[in-house]
């Protein structure tokens, strides 16, 4: 089982695992439903409360002239992207590997 099965299906198991991971990490609705603390609150809820609260009067207090809707969410798309963009080039090789025997006629 070590020597044949569990390397075959290397690129099947982190294929799928980095498509959980994506869903997971871009999950917000279980959060607000879920969590009461604003300290317990996930990375993708506090970027949706700052392009909420960007289109009200909150971002006055910190700039004479508010940012535009659109470079505030630029940005927010920008921090939650990054994390999986930098994980993504690990873990290439074995996406590239399992999509291909996913999609291999036998």
């Amino acid at each position: 089982m070590f020597r044949v099965i569990i390397p075959l299906s290397v690129p099947s198991l982190v294929t799928i695992s980095l498509f959980y991971a994506v869903w997971h990490w871009n999950s917000w609705f279980d959060a607000i439903i879920y969590t009461n603390k604003a300290g317990m609150r996930p990375l993708q809820v506090i970027l949706r409360e700052i392009i909420n609260s960007s289109k009200s009067e909150v971002l006055d207090f910190f700039a004479e002239a508010p940012p535009p809707l659109e470079s505030v969410k630029s940005a927010t798309i920008l921090v939650s992207t990054l994390p999986i963009l930098c994980l993504y080039p690990f873990l290439q090789k074995y996406f590239i590997k399992g999509v291909m025997v996913g999609g291999s006629k036998g």
